[in-house]
């Protein structure tokens, strides 16, 4: 259903008269040559489609997006302002950009969304590994950074962007501190999986 969406949004997919569809040439030649059936477009172009949709986008916003996309499925915007060092008034434009264009959601006042997560992983894959482990540290230290005086409820996440951050010492920190709220609350389950995040990073015992 996405693909269909964003093959019609980008006018390479619609209904003719007769309401049959009809594939753009560009399209057509493009998914034969991958030796794909035109009478049936398949999801192998997908990514194409939405990396197509994503060159339409004004420079402040294609900058913004690959940011969200490593904060995960969803984002506060207090927290990719401070990562992308954008202005209120561009955050917002781009923000409103890419919430009319159907790739992210507003959730609540403060909270953005991806729509859809292929939409999150093309954006995710424009960066290089260096870019993505650059980004989870500048994440990871905003957030400790913006709830230092609480951050009991970002355990998991710090744990998470630390680790794609290549600093594992505090991933592991972040993730038996999480292990152990989870415990305290019963959730035995979340903290069965923490607990097995943290020992994953550790190659020989420690004094923890």
């Amino acid at each position: 259903a996405e693909y269909l969406r964003i093959a019609i949004a980008e006018n390479l997919l619609w209904r003719d008269r007769n309401g049959s569809w009809s594939v753009a040439e560009n399209l057509r030649n493009e998914l034969k040559s991958e030796g794909i059936d035109t009478k049936l477009p398949l999801p192998q172009s997908l990514f194409e489609l939405v990396s197509r949709r994503f060159n339409t986008l004004t420079e402040a916003t294609r900058n913004q997006m690959p940011v969200a996309a490593v904060f995960g499925r969803e984002t506060e915007l207090e927290l990719l302002q401070q990562v992308t060092s954008l202005e209120d008034e561009s955050i917002l434009d781009a923000t409103i950009e890419l919430v009319h264009l159907g790739i992210l959601e507003r959730r609540q006042d403060t909270l953005l969304r991806f729509s859809h997560d292929k939409f999150r992983e093309v954006a995710y894959n424009l960066l290089s590994e260096g870019q993505r482990r650059k980004l989870h540290r500048s994440i990871a230290q905003t957030i400790e950074e913006i709830y230092h005086s609480k951050l009991e409820p970002q355990y998991t996440h710090l744990g998470y962007h630390w680790e794609q951050a290549g600093a594992l010492d505090k991933a592991r920190h972040y993730y038996r501190k999480g292990g152990e709220l989870a415990e305290t609350k019963k959730a035995l389950n979340e903290a069965k999986k923490l607990y097995h995040k943290y020992l994953r990073l550790t190659i020989k015992p420690t004094e923890e």
